[in-house]
């Protein structure tokens, strides 16, 4: 008898989750088939009806059993990113306008342990109304706008923050990878935590702004717990403060999680092994003395943020741990900016003139 129990249960089980997936697959090919029409629409009366009606299409599979985990891999121009804990999930697209300016939208989908269901919330992209460099907290009907591609799940006193990852395709001469903090109070989220310390204080979100041709990396390094990013230089020393003219120098960066925040980390190198003895010569922008100077470094060099680079495991060198362990950052009072830190307090608007980009994963 128990045996029959025990294949009967196996049986209903099974035909319920075989009815999940069904469901959830037929629900992402109506979702691929409106998110390709409207990446090929060119009339703005077309797109904003095929987006209105994607839109819709997700908020009905929202409501199907398993979307937390069901990977959706025929949405290649929508992310799907999902924190490792498992309870927070954001679907984000963009769509670019004929003026080439760019619209954003993203469902926080976030699975409330005390209710035992997912909440779905929408985040309005607001940013014609907000400052161009947004360093306050931000609710989901004031939302920055950008494509969101890594999330970091971090706690702090007992409380979770995720931060997010994200790109953003500012203006036509320049782009903008950011780091953003994303966490809930109660059922709502919010955006922006002050986690991010650096010589020039405490910050909620920060910005890298970099020439648009250029390719700046950004990734989270668990091995390492650290943020891992390209360090960016001015392509020549009269262009220091024009950020559209900043470009990756060939050393990097980094937030390494210390002590509940995310602190700075300069020049992280990373050499292999056989060639340590071997050097080679880079020219970098020293911000102090406002000129470019050769350098010596060893050779060669990888890329943190590669992960096929030594099986994912780098040696990492940071300038204050050499003989100690890792130290928080002296405050520093300075008028300098820190090259590639865009100033939460820069002035214009982020959506003048942005190329038609879409976001791909891996970035």
């Amino acid at each position: 008898m128990k045996n029959v129990l025990t294949y009967l249960f196996l049986f209903v089980f099974g035909s319920v989750f075989s009815q999940v997936q069904t469901d959830l697959s037929d629900a992402e090919y109506r979702i691929s088939v409106k998110l390709n029409a409207l990446r090929e629409a060119k009339d703005q009366s077309e797109i904003t009806k095929l987006n209105t009606q994607l839109k819709q299409e997700l908020e009905s599979t929202f409501k199907l059993d398993g979307v937390m985990d069901y990977p959706f891999s025929r949405l290649r121009s929508m992310g799907t990113v999902k924190s490792d804990d498992n309870l927070v999930r954001l679907f984000n697209w963009n769509i670019e306008k004929p003026d080439f300016t760019h619209d954003y939208y993203c469902y926080v989908l976030h699975y409330n342990t005390k209710k035992g269901k997912v909440e779905v919330t929408e985040l309005i992209d607001n940013s014609i109304m907000l400052p161009a460099r947004p360093d306050e907290t931000l609710t989901a009907d004031n939302w920055y706008g950008a494509l969101y591609y890594s999330i970091v799940t971090k706690k702090r006193k007992g409380k979770t923050y995720y931060t997010l990852l994200g790109w953003d395709g500012n203006t036509a001469s320049s782009n903008i990878k950011l780091m953003d903090v994303l966490y809930f109070t109660g059922s709502k989220p919010k955006l922006g935590y002050a986690l991010f310390k650096n010589e020039e204080g405490t910050h909620k979100r920060l910005f890298f702004e970099h020439k648009e041709q250029a390719v700046m990396t950004m990734r989270y390094e668990a091995q390492r717990n650290m943020i891992v990013y390209d360090h960016l230089s001015p392509e020549s020393p009269a262009l220091k403060g024009f950020y559209a003219y900043y470009v990756p120098d060939m050393s990097y960066d980094g937030y390494e999680f210390v002590n509940d925040y995310w602190v700075h980390r300069s020049d992280i190198i990373s050499t292999n092994k056989e060639n340590r003895s071997k050097k080679m010569t880079i020219y970098t922008y020293n911000d102090t003395k406002g000129k470019v100077e050769k350098k010596e470094v060893k050779e060669v060099w990888n890329d943190p943020t590669d992960g096929n680079v030594n099986n994912g495991k780098h040696t990492a060198v940071l300038p204050d741990d050499a003989n100690q362990g890792v130290k928080e950052p002296k405050k520093v009072k300075t008028t300098n900016k820190q090259p590639g830190v865009v100033s939460p307090y820069y002035n214009g608007n982020k959506k003048k003139n942005a190329p038609g980009s879409i976001l791909q994963k891996g970035q």
